[in-house]
């Protein structure tokens, strides 16, 4: 057999290298595309549905536009102008398609359109300006900002045209709204006639305008200093503000006064309250005892003690009991010290003075309030100082301000009289600019009642843009997938012969997947030499959701059954009991010379180890000589071994039996076995020394209806 791979090819049993030659050099076709197409059908259906959406938004929210339009007529030569006598404007003979043009230049000017758009409002020229944009998520445009947004939409709705054969100049603006596209027409040509007789006419105002704007800013300058320093003072009319700073001056002053008269008071007051407490003795007498009793004398208590003990006692014995005798002598005793004579004692107590704590705390809160007194003629002397310096500065500040004043009265009487003399001009000014002008507007904006819209072509140019979307995406998913879906992807990406391809939901031991069982067996049983010993084969994976256990137990019974060899399915999965497990658990014996037991099942010539995960082929450090003896051992039981090894995310041990089986089956499942997964595991096994016989597709999904498959 050979593998492609590749530094080269691998050499080992045969036919895997006869399938390896046979594979064509392999090329997308239509076929190929369709089928990636159906497997992205919902990114498909998503993206063109999205399309469909947003073409249908856009055709519904396609504004209707009205056109309006103007036609002006433009005059060259002074017979044409019709102007009349010295004051007329000079137009020299030049060719009337050059003047022409330059009106129409003229009409383009963004002063002109800006000044249109002022006079309109940016609001009725487009809607949206002064709201939230994008669905409300972003802020509205900046004050600032939306004149020009407006000025820059009216220049790209506003049309002119001049034809070169004649000198007619024809003026259309689209709008949404059909009144304000005639209005902002009309508006547009105003303004263009205003500037342009304000350009041509003989200007004798601008220098009066000048002087007015001169006055006016004087004037704001002077209105701006008296408001300014009315701020800085605080005031509204400065003579009564004067006024009530006097007041407040005096009733500060009469208030200090008051106070001072009383800390006066209360220094004489603590002065004369000092002297009393000083007279005042510290000590008065509170009483006389005499007394012969001294504390701690208990010798009636000890008496009546005695007493009841001996009435006690004598109830119980006769007068001669010891005990008794005792107690006579101590009563005696007693007795005798109570008559002797005792010491009086004698004990005279005084107290303080309640008159003086009264007269001190009298005297403590006279020293409070006079220090309150003198905190309060403190903070007078403060206010009656600011009072004054507000005095002064009200006083000084009345001088500046009458001066002001006085400045603006004689400014606002000169601009009073010169813009009254601007006015004059200008009108002048007007009356003779309307004789000279050589614009005469031949039609008057009007637009039709049906407007245009171009949703139409919109959301015809959304739908190819997003057809055209969608097969790019198509293609960049396909090319970025990373898993497989068809039997030439993975021959291209493994560089293996895919052996048998499986459909989803078929069962590997019914239908049409027995045929594909049978002619694999025989295919492996083709590449066997005569006379050769036990054929081992491994079946391995990248996870446990390839079926790989299904296809090893379909593969060791078509061998045990259709191929009548003495097969051993080795279950190397978890603890070694699946494979066990799906055979109904048949009663266990043991194996040959391996380690482990085995099961012979339902079909003839078929055995199934259990728990072989125990035993020494099971186990990465086994040695490989170990291993041979061990393979050795079940080809004198066995003629065919198939090994189910666990998946290579969970065990290496795939890897450690590369070089000691005959070959390695990979089994990928469709639309799930990601490709560099698959990759890694065959390069695994082959650099481990192993051989792969090639690869078996499960679970293929044909997304393709059937009556379109045919076609291919």
């Amino acid at each position: 057999m050979s593998v492609s791979e590749g530094h080269g090819a691998k050499s080992g049993t045969a036919p895997v290298a006869a399938a390896a030659a046979a594979m064509p050099n392999q090329t997308t076709t239509l076929r190929d595309l369709i089928i990636v197409a159906f497997y992205h059908q919902r990114m498909i259906a998503t993206v063109l549905l999205f399309g469909m959406v947003v073409a249908f938004v856009a055709w519904a929210a396609s504004p209707v536009r009205y056109t309006a339009k103007v036609q002006l007529l433009v005059l060259f030569g002074r017979e044409q102008s019709g102007a009349q006598g010295l004051d007329a404007p000079t137009i020299f003979s030049v060719d009337g398609i050059r003047v022409t043009n330059s009106e129409v230049e003229f009409l383009r000017d963004r002063n002109i359109l800006r000044r249109m758009v002022e006079i309109i409002g940016p609001a009725r020229i487009d809607l949206h300006l002064g709201k939230r944009r994008l669905l409300g998520l972003l802020p509205p445009v900046p004050p600032e900002e939306e004149l020009e947004n407006a000025v820059d939409l009216v220049d790209r709705w506003l049309k002119i045209t001049a034809p070169s054969d004649s000198n007619l100049v024809q003026v259309a603006f689209q709008h949404e709204n059909r009144q304000t596209a005639i209005e902002a027409a009309d508006v547009l040509v105003d303004v263009y006639l205003r500037r342009r007789s304000e350009i041509y006419r003989n200007l004798r105002s601008p220098v009066l305008k000048d002087k007015v704007q001169g006055y006016a800013q004087q004037l704001n300058t002077i209105e701006e200093e008296i408001r300014s320093r009315k701020e800085r003072l605080n005031v509204l009319n400065l003579d009564q503000e004067i006024l009530l700073a006097l007041n407040q001056v005096d009733s500060v002053q009469q208030r200090r006064q008051n106070q001072s008269e009383r800390l006066a008071s209360l220094k004489a007051e603590i002065a004369a309250t000092q002297d009393r407490l000083t007279e005042i003795p510290a000590q008065v007498f509170d009483f006389s005892e005499k007394t012969d009793r001294v504390d701690n004398d208990d010798t009636d208590n000890q008496l009546i003690k005695l007493y009841l003990e001996q009435e006690r006692l004598k109830l119980y014995y006769k007068d001669s009991e010891p005990k008794l005798i005792e107690l006579g002598r101590q009563i005696s005793l007693l007795e005798g010290l109570r008559r002797k004579p005792r010491r009086q004692f004698f004990v005279d107590r005084e107290v303080r003075n309640p008159a003086k704590d009264f007269i001190t705390n009298h005297l403590m809160q006279l020293r409070v309030e006079g220090d309150a007194a003198a905190q309060s003629v403190a903070e007078l002397d403060e206010q009656v100082e600011t009072s004054q310096k507000r005095v002064t500065e009200l006083r000084d500040a009345e001088n500046i301000l009458h001066g002001l004043e006085r400045s603006r009265q004689v400014v606002e009487q000169l601009y009073r009289e010169v813009s009254q003399r601007a006015e004059a001009a200008q009108i002048e000014e007007e009356a003779a600019a309307v004789k000279t002008a050589n614009i005469r507007i031949v039609e008057n904006a009007d637009a039709s009642l049906r407007g245009t819209s171009e949703g139409m072509n919109l959301a015809l140019a959304i739908l190819a843009g997003d057809i055209l979307l969608a097969g790019v995406l198509t293609l960049l998913a396909g090319w970025n997938r990373q898993v497989f879906i068809l039997p030439d992807e993975v021959e291209q990406a493994l560089g293996l012969p895919v052996l048998a391809t499986f459909n989803a939901g078929q069962d590997f031991n019914r239908g049409g997947t027995t045929s594909q069982i049978i002619f694999l067996t025989g295919q492996l049983m083709a590449s066997r030499p005569p006379d050769a010993g036990p054929f081992t084969i491994q079946i391995v994976s990248t996870d446990a959701m390839e079926r790989r256990s299904d296809f090893a137990e379909a593969l060791a019974k078509e061998l045990a059954g259709g191929q009548n060899q003495r097969t051993l399915l080795l279950d190397l999965v978890k603890d070694g009991s699946d494979q066990w497990t799906a055979f109904g658990q048949p009663a266990l014996r043991e194996g040959a010379a391996v380690g482990t037991e085995v099961a012979p099942t339902a079909f003839s010539n078929l055995d199934v180890s259990v728990r072989a995960t125990i035993s020494e082929i099971n186990w990465l450090r086994a040695d490989g000589e170990v291993l041979r003896r061990l393979f050795e051992a079940l080809g004198k039981a066995y003629d065919m071994v198939v090994i189910d090894t666990p998946p290579i995310r969970e065990s290496l041990i795939g890897v450690r039996l590369a070089s000691i089986v005959d070959g390695s089956i990979v089994v990928v499942r469709a639309e799930h076995t990601r490709v560099p997964g698959a990759e890694n595991l065959c390069a695994q096994i082959l650099g481990a020394g192993g051989d792969m016989f090639g690869a078996i597709l499960t679970e293929r999904k044909f997304r393709i209806p059937k009556a379109i498959y045919r076609w291919f």
